[in-house]
């Protein structure tokens, strides 16, 4: 590190009256930045802590601008990279930099970027990755409480812990869920063991974007699930996959998640033997009034769509789907859900309905828009034709269940 580094963050440090020091005097008990309080501060280093968060914001009104890295070693629980935390609202961040958290001794809950309860319209830009390691440790976590949040990420997020190592994820809480937050990745999301994206909770009214590829290993790509998580919108314009290991659907709603809006531009594949895309769960509490709008194809080793204790949702696919057993499934207790298909669509598996109301319509449509929040969409302002076939086309598929489509 040069002298007019130093001398920048030796500044930082004396205003903020933090603990704040340069990476090669880090110890156990030294390390990492602390601001609480309008201040305007560069810090033209890289930023390196032991056992400490690597920069926490606590206060309002604060501008920081970081050209360097953050990387985070603890064998502590709940150290993260970038945190703003405490209520602390409208601050603005501006780094150039990847951020990295690496747990040690089995350390837990190592976010990489962390907007904390009640902190509100606070800008979050990151030039570069974010990478964490072990269980509860997300890539870009928002919870309860804060509004109007928003985080842009300029690079690949990276999850390789365990349980609740979602590579980004909102969760919201009973009566203090947090408005309009939004979250965007301008490259890929990849989570081993958990869910890639993950939205919680009560959750309500958040905006996920990603502008690259989503792939879980181990779990679902995109999962949104608990009573009252509602209206929230997740737009992909990449492709969507889970592996051959992964224990979840690509694309799940489940356990009473209602009204939310997924857009796919892209393909939908799952090489395991589960759904591609699934409404619903095994229990009584069903997911309902969900839009799902795919532009490429749906490929599984398993069911392509699968609905489940679900009722009244809609899923646009422009592409085909191919699958191992059912490409279409609705279960007895799934009702009114409607799949609408391409003319040119082609669909290779069975397709079985053993609900009531459930309708399969080839017809052509407009792009659904991502303010087209509610499940149920106007037949009216994106269908563009009704007619079942049109010329060249052909189908080559089994009907069962007992109920017809």
């Amino acid at each position: 590190m040069n002298n007019l580094k130093k001398l920048k963050l030796l500044i930082a440090t004396v205003l903020l009256s933090s603990t704040a020091v340069y990476a090669e005097d880090c110890t156990e008990t030294n390390c990492g930045i602390d601001i609480s309080g309008n201040q305007t501060i560069d810090i033209d280093s890289s930023i390196s802590t032991t056992n400490q968060r690597g920069v926490q914001v606590t206060g309002d009104s604060n501008t920081l601008t970081i050209d360097g890295d953050i990387t985070v070693e603890s064998s502590v629980n709940a150290r993260y990279g970038l945190n703003v935390d405490g209520g602390g609202n409208d601050n603005i961040i501006n780094m150039t930099g990847d951020i990295s958290t690496i747990s040690t001794g089995g350390a837990t809950g190592m976010h990489g970027i962390r907007i904390g309860r009640n902190s509100s319209s606070n800008t979050i830009n990151v030039t570069g990755n974010v990478s964490t390691t072990r269980g509860n440790s997300s890539g870009i976590l928002i919870i309860e409480g804060g509004d109007n949040n928003n985080v842009t990420l300029f690079g690949n997020i990276n999850t390789s812990g365990g349980s609740n190592s979602n590579g980004v994820r909102i969760t919201g809480q009973t009566n203090n869920f947090g408005i309009n937050n939004t979250i965007t990745v301008n490259g890929d999301v990849s989570s081993v063991y958990s869910h890639a994206i993950a939205i919680t909770g009560y959750a309500h009214d958040s905006y996920i974007v990603v502008n690259g590829n989503v792939q879980s290993t181990n779990s679902a790509a995109i999962h949104i699930s608990q009573t009252d998580t509602v209206n929230n919108i997740v737009t992909v314009n990449g492709n969507v996959s889970t592996s051959a290991t992964s224990g979840n659907p690509t694309i799940a709603f489940n356990s009473g998640a209602s009204d939310n809006l997924v857009i796919i531009d892209g393909n939908v594949t799952q090489l395991a033997n589960v759904p591609a895309i699934k409404f619903g769960a095994n229990s009584a509490d069903t997911s309902h009034d969900n839009t799902v709008s795919v532009s490429g194809n749906i490929t599984s080793a398993g069911v392509g769509i699968r609905f489940d204790n679900s009722d009244n949702n809609e899923i646009f696919v422009s592409g085909n789907i191919e699958s191992a057993s059912s490409a279409i499934y609705a279960d007895s207790n799934s009702e009114n859900n409607t799949v609408y298909l391409d003319r040119n669509s082609r669909i290779e598996g069975a397709i079985r309905n053993d609900g009531t109301g459930n309708t399969l319509l080839f017809t052509g449509w407009t792009p659904i828009e991502p303010d087209e929040i509610d499940g149920d969409v106007d037949f009216d302002e994106v269908v563009t034709g009704e007619s079942q076939y049109g010329l060249a086309t052909s189908a080559n598929y089994t009907v069962s269940g007992t109920t017809p489509w």
